[in-house]
């Protein structure tokens, strides 16, 4: 490919990206949701003790979310249009590549799930025992509990794009590394910039 069309290869291979993570990130979100509105409900004025089939449900729907967002992202960028690189077929048993790329990731975002589930539990258990301590009226805390749905939107995005990221890298990678060996090739790694907003300039790094 010359300079013009990798740079479009690359626009659409972000756009792919975006168009996944954001789908995801809305799953997150409405998770995240439904965890500090029960959190909220269940706060009762002392040291937070969520009900552990809130804690429970948190950690399995993260886990089902990012699972799904794995195997969305491996069945898009297993097919997706790239020169003399082979497909692999994220969906068929009998391509072991494939299913071992993927099982791989899935236990990966597994516990990825796991930590983020943790890390919102902890997040309220924080929220709370900080306003105990500054002399928080319920009504208070109560108020902080809810307002991180709102905070929770942002969190929702950086995830799902992080692990739509990884995923994609993962399959591209793979399916260079399958290039490699069927056609006899040497598959090199390049770096393409889409220099737009979501590029930093090089004095950036600086």
């Amino acid at each position: 490919m010359n300079k013009r069309k990798r740079s479009l290869w690359a626009r659409l291979f972000l756009a792919a990206i975006d168009k996944l993570a954001l789908k995801f990130a809305r799953r997150l979100s409405s998770e995240f949701k439904r965890f500090w509105t029960q959190a909220e409900k269940q706060y009762d004025g002392g040291l937070l003790s969520l009900s552990d089939d809130l804690q429970i449900s948190h950690a399995a729907n993260t886990i089902m979310i990012l699972d799904e967002l794995v195997t969305d992202t491996s069945k898009v960028f297993s097919v997706y249009t790239i020169p003399k690189i082979p497909t692999i077929d994220a969906a068929n048993d009998s391509d072991f590549l494939a299913q071992g790329m993927v099982e791989t990731l899935k236990k990966q975002s597994a516990q990825t799930a796991t930590a983020v589930a943790l890390t919102t539990l902890q997040r309220a258990q924080a929220i709370v025992a900080r306003g105990i301590e500054q002399g928080l009226s319920q009504t208070d805390i109560s108020k902080q509990l809810v307002q991180q749905v709102n905070i929770s939107r942002a969190r929702a995005v950086m995830i799902a794009r992080t692990e739509v990221h990884n995923a994609s890298n993962a399959v591209t990678y793979a399916r260079a590394e399958r290039a490699a060996t069927e056609l006899d090739e040497v598959v090199m790694l390049e770096w393409i910039a889409t220099n737009d907003a979501r590029v930093r300039l090089y004095r950036d790094w600086e």
